[in-house]
C-alpha cells in the first residue's frame, strides 16, 4: 500500500484483501495508531479529509499460494522495499524479520 500524499509504503500479507483493507480503514478512522502502521501514519501526518482514504493505494506485488509462506514473503518485500526502515512498517526487533 502506498500513501500518495507522502510517498510512504506499507507491506502486509493476507488471505482476504477486502477484510484487511476494511480493518486498515477502520483502524485509521478510529485513530488506533498503536495497532497498525497505516493508522499510525494517517494519525501522525496531515492528509486530505477523505473518509474513504483514497490517498492510500493498494498495490498487489505477489500472490502467495501457500498460507504458511505469507510471513516469509511479507518480510522479503519489507526488506527489499525498505519499508522497515522508511515507511509505514516497523519492527521492534529487526533480527526477527531477518531470521524469518
Amino acid at each position: 500500500m502506498m500513501c500518495t500524499v507522502h510517498n510512504d509504503w506499507y507491506v502486509g500479507s493476507t488471505t482476504d484483501l477486502r477484510a484487511r483493507w476494511r480493518n486498515h480503514k477502520s483502524d485509521a478512522k478510529l485513530r488506533k495508531a498503536t495497532k497498525c502502521g497505516v493508522a499510525d501514519h494517517v494519525t501522525r501526518f496531515p492528509h486530505p479529509d477523505d473518509p474513504q482514504l483514497d490517498f492510500l493505494t493498494i498495490v498487489a506485488v505477489e500472490a502467495v499460494r501457500e498460507k504458511r509462506n505469507l510471513i516469509v514473503r511479507e518480510n522479503y518485500w519489507m526488506c527489499n522495499l525498505g519499508t522497515i526502515f522508511k515507511g509505514m512498517n516497523s519492527r521492534k526487533d529487526l533480527n526477527s524479520v531477518i531470521s524469518s
